[in-house]
């Protein structure tokens, strides 16, 4: 606690020193873009004020993402004060995001608590890095039960990553640098209008040759990164003013990335000599949409329809234990909403069908099918130049699932929200809604490989819960705080039980539905104050803070949840001053402790406690209107060389730097 005091301080000493820096008088009359209400399309399925919204949203819009599209998702979540969960850095194919004490999955699309959609749809790609960041325009993360919108998985919130479409101003990004451990990056992107048809493609490709030193100073054998390439394309035509059909196409080939775990010494905190160096991961996944939208304004009408098919094969090489999984997934949604006076209603319907197969050495699995009809419909009322409004959610689902035989069930999941504005500067809001996921074919079936052996369940019941919420949000002439407390309960928790080892005298475990509520209690909060806004100054300092503190995460045995950190915030210093060409993002991500069960028989492991700090700096070098702009960006990782896991046994990279230069049109 004292090693990281004296790290806090540190911090805080940069802090001041940024400030000292960047507060010097203004010269120029140029003001940085201050965007205005922000429109939110995730949690309602249309677009809507972010003010009227009844749950708590984190939008990442295009000038952020842009700010920082040379980093991965996971990396810019982490310093949004999102726990991130992996064994992995960066590039890896592996990160999650953990949403409430629920995260994604990175294995089986079907399996997790939270849901990562593209453009408001399922598919199969369960890599959060597999977008060029070039071709996203926001993120959206929406917090807490999401199944009337959404369906199954639900549990803690959504991320939605929207993708990029042009504009009639055309746009070109061009970015290459290097840095620490051999790593070269490089991406392209481009949008704009050719008479009625939109477009926008991006590219990225990154490798790193040579394998990372921690934070104590060891280099990790195997964390090589053989390369990642991921590419996006979105072409539209538009007509009839509100009319716009569009095909869309993201892929990526994440090829070779070292598995480091099996490289490390957990218990001697070191690089253990003799370990396997062969292991590794190879990921292929692509989506193809195709999508329809349209309105009649003057009605107060807007519909659409669209339909995604994804695939995605990861093959997890290694000497002990190989497989491969590969997974399919078709998604088509119908949607009609319908705009009067102070009633909004949207109801649609949603098809979806995934087939996963897992194939391990001389132990092949069937192949599982499940498919999903579902309706939903949500109504929103506003009153009083919408200081207050009121949601209501309902959907229900039909799943069948088939393996080695047919199994049918349904659920049915209702919501219900408020937000209510008593000044312009003041926001409350409370929602309750439900959530489940299905039991997916590989726990109704079970798996062996050549290590472990997980016996399947025909009985297992869907996993359900309920959750709440309430609280606040201040804005007023650059001050921004909100503050959330939370609340889930859930029943039927899938797990499995018993020993999977086989070289630790197992191969007997199941899964099975394990009795009791898993309960988690929390607390949201961000906080910030842009000072240029408040002062008039032509350039922006914005202190900044947001955090997650869970006040209770506990399985019905009395235990803390597995992979859920206590604390997870993120709190630094925005610098913006346009007329000098010059950005500086200081910033600080605290990731609290955590309990992990490593490998049967083995103790629990606790770690956390880690503060890691990174410095951005982008000056531009050259600008003009015919020649667009071109900037250096220099950026610091793990300033302080913090030896710190995102999972156990996966130490993450210590001090790095990576230098790139960029050119905007």
């Amino acid at each position: 606690m004292q090693r990281n005091f004296k790290k806090f301080a540190k911090f805080a000493v940069l802090c001041g020193l940024a400030v000292g820096l960047m507060a010097h008088p203004a010269f120029a009359t140029d003001a940085p873009v201050r965007t205005t209400e922000k429109v939110i399309v995730t949690a309602g399925r249309i677009a809507e004020k972010a003010k009227t919204v009844t749950q708590n949203v984190t939008v990442l819009d295009e000038e952020f993402i842009q700010k920082n599209q040379h980093k991965s998702l996971d990396k810019v979540l982490a310093q949004q004060g999102v726990q991130i969960m992996g064994n992995g850095e960066g590039t890896s194919s592996t990160m999650r995001v953990t949403l409430r004490g629920q995260r994604s999955t990175s294995d089986d699309m079907n399996s997790g608590h939270v849901m990562v959609l593209v453009d408001g749809q399922r598919t199969a790609l369960t890599a959060l890095n597999m977008i060029p960041m070039v071709s996203i325009a926001r993120v959206e993360v929406l917090r807490g039960p999401a199944a009337v919108q959404y369906g199954s998985m639900a549990f803690g919130g959504v991320v939605n990553i929207i993708t990029k479409r042009g504009t009639e101003q055309t746009q070109a990004t061009l970015e290459i640098g290097g840095g620490s451990f051999e790593t070269w990056k490089g991406m392209a992107g481009v949008s704009g209008m050719v008479g009625d048809v939109d477009y926008s493609f991006g590219f990225s490709h990154a490798l790193r040759n040579e394998g990372f030193k921690d934070g104590d100073g060891n280099r990790l054998k195997n964390s090589e990164i053989g390369g990642q390439t991921t590419w996006a394309a979105n072409v539209g035509y538009n007509f009839l003013d509100e009319h716009r059909i569009g095909v869309s196409f993201i892929g990526s080939n994440f090829d070779r990335l070292g598995d480091w775990g099996g490289t490390y010494d957990m218990s001697n905190n070191l690089v253990a000599s003799g370990s396997d160096t062969t292991t590794y991961d190879d990921r292929k996944n692509y989506a193809l949409g195709i999508a329809y939208e349209g309105g009649s304004k003057a009605n107060g009408l807007s519909w659409m329809a669209k339909y995604n098919r994804s695939e995605e094969y990861n093959a997890y090489c290694s000497v002990y234990s190989p497989f491969r999984m590969d997974s399919k997934n078709d998604n088509a949604v119908a949607q009609l909403s319908w705009k009067y006076s102070f009633l909004t209603m949207t109801g649609g319907l949603e098809y979806n069908k995934s087939q996963v197969e897992k194939k391990a050495a001389s132990y092949p699995l069937p192949k599982y099918e499940l498919s999903n009809i579902s309706a939903f419909l949500l109504g929103k009322t506003a009153f009083f130049n919408d200081k207050l409004v009121f949601s209501v959610g309902a959907r229900y689902d039909d799943y069948e699932a088939k393996v080695t035989e047919k199994r049918s069930d349904e659920n049915f999941s209702l919501s219900a929200g408020a937000a209510y504005s008593p000044w312009d500067w003041l926001t409350f809001r409370a929602n309750v809604g439900e959530s489940f996921r299905m039991p997916t074919g590989l726990e109704v079936v079970g798996f062996e490989t050549n290590e472990q052996k997980i016996e399947g369940n025909p009985n297992l019941d869907p996993e359900t819960g309920l959750g709440w919420d309430f609280g606040f949000e201040v804005a007023h002439k650059g001050f921004k705080a909100g503050l959330t407390y939370f609340a889930m309960d859930y029943e039927d928790k899938i797990v499995t039980e018993g020993n999977s080892y086989k070289q630790w005298g197992g191969g007997d475990a199941r899964y099975v539905n394990r009795p009791g509520t898993t309960k988690f209690r929390g607390l949201e909060g961000n906080i910030s104050y842009d000072l240029g806004e408040a002062f008039g100054w032509d350039f922006m300092i914005r202190p900044y803070a947001n955090f997650t503190h869970m006040l209770d995460y506990e399985e019905p045995d009395g235990t803390d949840a597995e992979c859920v950190r206590d604390w997870v915030a993120a709190f630094g210093i925005n610098y913006s001053h346009p007329s000098i060409g010059l950005d500086v993002d200081l910033s600080c991500t605290y990731l609290g402790e955590q309990r992990e069960s490593y490998t049967y028989g083995n103790p629990d492991q606790y770690h956390g406690d880690n503060y890691i700090v990174d410095l951005g700096i982008v000056k531009t070098l050259y600008e003009t209107d015919d020649m667009g702009k071109l900037s250096a960006k220099l950026d610091l990782h793990n300033i302080f060389d913090e030896q710190y896991h995102y999972a156990y046994g996966y130490p993450m990279p210590g001090r790095s730097f990576f230098l790139s230069l960029i050119w905007n049109y």
